[in-house]
């Protein structure tokens, strides 16, 4: 009999070998990957790793596992084609364990994605115990569930939560009147019969409707608001005609619910939206249940008190229910309890259970997954993650590590896209892309133990590697004396703890602090609203905090985030840039158009009058292959350039328009050097690191760090607007090292055109490089909530916080 092993027994070959990859900007690359390792593939940002990773590897695993399916199969699970790659042999099945929030639903929340609310559910029609004041309930799992119509919350359908009117989104500036439209929703000409009630109701309680709102009585300005169905006869003057109404009024706030109860279609419920904002439900306080059910407790708690505990509370009461005897309980403890563990040990403790999964950042949302994973105890696979310490403080690395060397142990391989440097250093292998981005790049500069880095020709990663602060000037030791203060008290949302805090104006500052410790919180819901309120912007609620002072000097905001610049595959970076008006314009001046009778608007490829007839200005043509994959191929007519054969024949700089949209932005800097509108742009994509995007590149294909940086890129090509301000989150998303350096460049270059930046980021390389800090924590969720430091980056560095101790390793 064989001696039993360490590891699960694998048939599989000890490598996966790939052969002649030329997906996207791959140049040919041969590359053999071990199996049961951890290995991490990395290069700057446009390197080629995800077109081997995802574009290669897993592509190529997905299809062969799918192969052996019917053809009827494959086209409802959406089967795949293969990569552009000579051969890759070795091949396991693979899990791709991305970002993207794949729930969009809210009724999707963590402890449903991770099966915890089933376990739950079973557990409270089993053990529960009501006491009959709220009525019988009905001891079923199903009736636990908040998705059963017959069991939820009849007020808000068991989402646990109700849209409400908000007066923050309601109100115009306080200086304007009634008449001149202060209340937002009825100046849409839709209400105008509301506006004039509106003025009459004002009238009738003695208030003078051209008054200033912030001077009309408060009482007044409470009813104008709140008010539910005042008896009120009215002449009106609509579109020129006077008549004579006996009604009710109703407040604007009551009235924006009502309309979108009442709202015929998406278009109106979208209007009334927009002045509303989510409140907890006050008919089950969140809880999603009916009061029958909601009123089942089990060892004192019911079910929603459960959910709403944050995980690690969670599992020390799921530890106390199964020490206390009762078999029945045994069972379903020990599964709930397995599956919290592994959320702690992936470090995620701090979220509650019905947090929903929409509202996770795209690194939590990984990290829920790995733990699914971690619990389901699988050997043999290949597992693919795509930054999982995208959002992990570097205090919390750690826990990733383990979390990932577990699933390796358990007999799986682990292929990881990473910049991190302390996710690098502890990889069996790596493998860099490079040496740089888009066409630079695609070549393999080092494949093997992470020793061997030093010693690879071409490599960006390892002087990084060997000093992880090479090229950083040293942490701001003291602050500026010209320095002007923004102050907050006071502030409140989330777990926020009546926090008061300070930023430098004209200056770059850090929000960092352990995940969960309410970074975004003091973001979004204070320093957001108050510097839109200061820059005369009235779309946003009021800050959740007691007093604001010192934004007299910003004059405007400019939110830089994740979210996709473009939703449909026309528009791509010469457009979004402003450059494409630019260009058409001279390609309508040369010669050769004025021949053909060709303007501005027949050099695009959505006018019809100068796209490809045949493929409509996308390029390419979709196949329908019936039981397989629908096939993508070059349009025959246009052989992929978009236009008609016409429209190519004018020449700029010697390139037709087909051509330049074809260029990099580092090329068209050099090409369109001279051109205002179009120099300076491509010059900003090159600054920003995005030099290697073409530019008619399809917007729908840019990752999220790719289109903040596209943003930034955007900004950073238009006039200087002292005082405003630039709020960022995780701008580091998709960067390496070297990417890093660069972008702190641009961010300075932002506070040098009198900007203020705010960055929510825990990049130590980021935050050294800043002239202020703001930690939160100490730790995550009820932990959190607290300022434990604020100060320049030297002096953070000399405390003893997380983020303390990083820097002071960092310097």
């Amino acid at each position: 009999m064989a001696e039993p092993t360490d590891r699960p027994v694998s048939l599989s070959p000890d490598f996966l070998r790939v052969r002649g990859a030329r997906v996207h900007n791959l140049r040919d690359l041969d590359v053999d990957l071990p199996h049961r390792a951890l290995v991490v593939v990395t290069g700057v940002s446009g390197s080629g790793k995800s077109s081997l990773v995802h574009g290669t590897v897993h592509a190529e695993a997905q299809r062969r596992h799918l192969q052996p399916l019917s053809a009827f199969t494959r086209q409802l699970v959406g089967g795949s084609l293969r990569p552009d790659v000579d051969a890759v042999t070795g091949v396991c099945a693979s899990v791709a364990v991305g970002q993207a929030r794949a729930a969009t639903n809210p009724r999707s929340t963590v402890g449903t994605a991770t099966d915890v609310h089933d376990y739950l559910r079973s557990l409270f029609a089993v053990l529960g115990t009501w006491d009959g004041s709220a009525g019988t309930p009905e001891m079923t799992a199903r009736a636990f569930s908040f998705n059963s119509s017959a069991h939820a919350c009849t007020d808000c359908g068991g989402l646990g939560t109700t849209l409400r009117g908000d007066a923050g989104l309601v109100l115009d500036a306080p200086s304007r009147s009634l008449r001149e439209g202060v209340l937002r929703p009825w100046r849409d000409r839709r209400a105008e019969v509301e506006h004039e009630l509106s003025l009459r109701f004002a009238e009738s309680l003695g208030a003078d409707p051209d008054l200033p709102w912030s001077e009309l009585d408060a009482a007044v300005r409470h009813r104008l608001l709140h008010e539910t169905g005042a008896p009120l006869r009215a002449t009106l003057t609509i579109r020129g005609r006077e008549t004579v109404r006996d009604t009710r009024f109703v407040g604007v706030l009551p009235w924006l619910e009502a309309s979108l109860r009442d709202a015929p279609g998406e278009s109106a419920r979208s209007r009334a939206s927009a002045f509303m904002s989510v409140s907890t439900c006050p008919g089950c306080r969140g809880g999603r249940l009916s009061p029958a059910q909601a009123s089942v407790r089990v060892a004192g708690q019911g079910i929603a008190d459960v959910c709403r505990m944050e995980i690690t509370d969670a599992l020390a009461w799921s530890g106390e229910l199964a020490s206390a005897g009762d078999p029945r309980a045994a069972a379903g403890a020990a599964e709930i309890r397995g599956r919290l563990e592994n959320l702690v040990r992936v470090g995620v403790g701090y979220l509650t259970l019905d947090r929903p999964v929409p509202t996770l950042s795209g690194g939590e949302a990984q990290r829920v997954r790995l733990a699914t994973h971690l619990g389901m105890g699988m050997f043999g696979l290949m597992y693919v993650f795509d930054e999982p310490s995208t959002g992990l403080h570097p205090r919390d690395t750690g826990l990733l590590l383990d979390a990932l060397r577990a699933l390796r142990d358990q007999g799986n391989s682990v292929l990881v896209v990473e910049h991190d440097l302390d996710v690098i250093a502890a990889a069996d292998w790596v493998v860099e892309v490079g040496p740089g981005p888009g066409t630079h790049g695609g070549s393999l500069i080092h494949a093997g133990p992470v020793s061997g880095l030093a010693s690879a020709e071409g490599s960006v990663t390892a002087p990084f590697l060997a000093s992880p602060a090479a090229g950083s000037r040293p942490p701001r030791g003291a602050p500026d004396p010209e320095w002007e203060f923004a102050e907050f008290t006071g502030a409140e949302g989330n777990n926020l703890r009546s926090v008061s805090v300070r930023f430098p104006l004209g200056a770059m500052t850090c929000v960092t602090g352990v995940s969960g410790s309410g970074k975004s919180s003091l973001v979004t819901h204070v320093l957001e609203p108050a510097l839109a309120a200061a820059a005369g912007r009235v779309d946003r609620p009021a800050p959740r905090c007691a007093s604001v002072s010192g934004l007299d000097g910003v004059t405007g905001l400019v939110a830089v985030g994740q979210s996709p610049i473009g939703r449909t595959p026309r528009s791509n970076a010469a457009t979004y840039m402003g450059v494409f008006d630019r260009l058409r314009k001279m390609f309508a001046a040369a010669p050769e158009s004025a021949g053909a009778g060709l303007g501005a608007g027949d050099f695009s490829f959505n006018n019809a009058g100068g796209r490809c007839a045949a493929c409509e200005g996308t390029g390419v043509v979709q196949v329908e292959m019936f039981f397989l994959p629908d096939v993508e191929l070059a349009c025959e007519t246009c052989a992929g350039a978009r236009f008609s054969e016409r429209t190519l024949v004018p020449r700029v700089r010697g390139l037709n328009i087909a051509q330049v949209l074809g260029l990099t932005a580092e090329r068209a800097a050099e090409v369109f050097a001279d051109v205002r509108g179009v120099g300076a742009p491509m010059r900003a994509l090159v600054d920003v690191g995005l030099g290697y995007l073409l530019l008619g590149q399809s917007a729908t294909t840019l990752s999220g760090g790719e289109a903040q940086r596209l943003k930034l890129a955007r900004e950073l090509s238009g006039d200087a607007v002292p005082g405003t301000a630039y709020l960022l989150d995780e701008p580091t998303h998709g960067l390496h090292a070297a990417d890093v350096a660069r972008l702190n460049s641009v961010l300075r270059r932002l506070v040098e055109r009198g900007g203020t930046v705010v960055a929510v980021t825990h990049h130590p390389a980021v935050m050294a490089a800043a002239d202020w800090l703001v930690e939160l924590g100490e730790e995550g969720g009820s932990g959190g909530g607290k300022v434990v430091a604020q100060d320049v980056p030297a002096a953070v560095a000399r405390q003893d916080t997380h983020t303390g101790r990083v820097l002071a390793r960092w310097a």
